[in-house]
C-alpha cells in the first residue's frame, strides 16, 4: 500500500536516533504518501545536523496531467506488483503531490533551504532536490 504511517505519537518522536545524527538524509519518491506530513518533516528536521543536508526526490505536479499520470503510475504498480484489485487501491492508496515550488515551502517551513535542483525529463516530472537545514527549531 501507498500510506506510510506517521513517524511521532503524540508529538513524541519514535524514530530511535538522537537529535541531530545524520549528515545526510535521503527521502525518495516517498514524501507525498504521508497523510500526516508535518510530524515526518519536523522528524527530518530533528534528525539532520544543523548544517546537514536532506536529498529528495519528488513529482513538480505543477498542474492536473502530471498527478493524473502519477496516480495511474501508482494504480498499475499496485495491481501489478501488490495484487491489489482497483476497489483495493481506492480504498488505500493515499497520495498529495505538490509542484516544486510548493515542496520549497514545506521544506522552508520546517527549517531547510533549497540549494540545488536538478530537473529531469520524464512525464512525471519527478526531479532531485537538495536542501540544507538552517537551524529553524521546529520543537518550539
Amino acid at each position: 500500500h501507498f500510506s506510510f504511517i506517521n513517524t511521532v505519537d503524540d508529538n513524541k518522536p519514535v524514530i530511535s536516533y538522537k537529535d541531530g545524527s545524520f549528515d545526510i538524509i535521503t527521502v525518495l519518491q516517498s514524501l507525498h504518501h504521508f497523510e500526516n506530513l508535518s510530524p515526518m518533516m519536523k522528524e527530518i528536521q530533528r534528525l539532520s545536523k544543523i548544517g546537514g543536508t536532506v536529498i529528495i526526490r519528488e513529482h513538480n505536479a505543477d498542474s492536473n496531467n502530471p498527478k493524473m499520470l502519477i496516480d495511474l503510475e501508482h494504480l498499475f504498480y499496485s495491481i501489478l506488483y501488490d495484487g491489489l484489485s482497483i476497489d483495493d487501491f481506492s480504498n488505500y492508496y493515499y497520495g498529495v503531490y505538490m509542484s516544486a515550488k510548493e515542496w520549497d515551502a514545506v521544506f522552508a517551513d520546517h527549517g531547510f533551504k533549497c540549494v540545488h535542483k536538478k530537473k529531469k525529463n520524464n512525464p512525471t516530472k519527478y526531479y532531485y532536490a537538495v536542501y540544507v537545514n538552517v537551524g529553524f527549531d521546529v520543537q518550539e
